[in-house]
């Protein structure tokens, strides 16, 4: 005997199997699955909970299409953000060391390095060891220092291009150096 909960189970099930089909690339494919086979399932128990003749559901059901209204919410949003971190770091990975060099001549930036001379070169040294020092102003420390480039490698802020030519560039030197104990 068919009820408004069956009905309602049925409600769920669809809204679940349709969180496979929202069009949001950075959803993953694992993710889609699950809620595909959930939707079906719940689908397919409505019908067979609808033919039994007797079947106590919990009161609890009537707020069940909530779910996965909830969840979509949640998955669109993680979603959302993955697709802007993949942006952010596109960004990044797209700017060559030239590129980099060229725009620093052109424009003074906020956190300029220190005039030649007057503790520069320690004062460089000791931004490799700081994990908020800007990409840009690593390439800038790697145009006036390249003595540094084994440690510029490893920085957590150096870009793809950036640690290829600090690689390249250090042939001598198989690792960083571990400490800001000394300069160079």
């Amino acid at each position: 005997m068919w009820s408004i909960y069956d009905t309602l189970i049925l409600i769920t099930g669809l809204l679940t199997a349709g969180i496979a089909a929202i069009p949001i690339e950075a959803i993953e494919k694992k993710t889609r699955m699950v809620a595909l086979a959930v939707g079906v399932g719940l689908v397919l128990l409505s019908f067979v909970l609808g033919s039994l003749q007797s079947f106590q559901y919990p009161g609890l059901v009537v707020i069940a299409p909530v779910i996965p209204l909830v969840a979509a919410g949640a998955i669109i949003k993680h979603a959302k953000d993955v697709e802007k971190f993949r942006a952010t770091v596109g960004e990044v990975e797209r700017v060559s060391l030239p590129e980099a060099a060229g725009a620093l001549r052109q424009e003074v930036t906020a956190d300029p390095l220190p005039p030649a001379g007057s503790g520069a070169r320690e004062e460089s040294w000791a931004a490799l060891f700081d994990p908020e020092t800007r990409p840009d102003r690593l390439a800038a420390i790697a145009a006036r220092h390249p003595e540094f480039a084994p440690q510029i490698a490893v920085h957590p802020q150096c870009y793809p291009d950036l640690r290829e030519w600090a690689l390249s560039a250090s042939p001598g030197r198989s690792r960083p150096v571990a400490d800001a104990g000394g300069v160079g």
